[in-house]
């Protein structure tokens, strides 16, 4: 016989089955058997057949195992909220669109405040480059009219230590001026 997991049910009158009450039907789909292995899987079978045989509507004080496991704690979760009357749903689906709508401007905000603080800071480093580039072509500039006024008085007969008090420039950098 072929294992069959797929069970598809319609809703008769038992007297007359050919009468059928249309729109509700029931489709079970059947797991295959889980047979726990480890120690882990052990636990974990345990925690659900607790939370199959002991939470139901009369529930108040959920046991701390179911809590702190994520799996169980997430059913107990999804139990709370199918518990809630239309009009809770309908304040707990508000206040969660809310939350979702507050998220999302919240998001929309650090994506504008870091966009525009990576524009103020390429604009500040930009005047910063500059700045510094500005000193140091001045710098550059400052030296080779050094060198060239010393070359000039090299080439006067200015005696070498004359040039070296006047310029700054060491001895080895007059020379190479030559």
């Amino acid at each position: 016989m072929q294992n069959i997991y797929y069970h598809h049910y319609r809703t008769v009158n038992i007297k007359n089955t050919q009468k059928q009450i249309k729109g509700l039907e029931f489709v079970f789909i059947e797991l295959p058997k889980f047979r726990p292995q480890s120690h882990g899987e052990k636990k974990l079978h345990e925690l659900w057949l607790r939370f199959l045989t002991e939470i139901n509507e009369r529930t108040r004080e959920v046991p701390a195992e179911l809590l702190e496991n994520c799996y169980t704690q997430e059913a107990i979760r999804y139990m709370e909220i199918s518990a809630y009357t239309k009009e809770q749903l309908f304040t707990y689906d508000k206040f969660r669109d809310g939350i979702m709508t507050e998220r999302s401007i919240i998001s929309d905000a650090w994506h504008k405040v870091e966009e525009t603080g990576l524009q103020k800071g390429r604009k500040e480093g930009l005047q910063e480059g500059r700045k510094e580039g500005l000193q140091e072509g001045r710098k550059e500039g400052e030296k080779e009219g050094i060198k060239k006024v010393a070359l000039n008085l090299l080439q006067m007969g200015i005696p070498m230590e004359d040039i070296i008090q006047s310029t700054r420039l060491t001895e080895d950098e007059i020379r190479m001026l030559r």
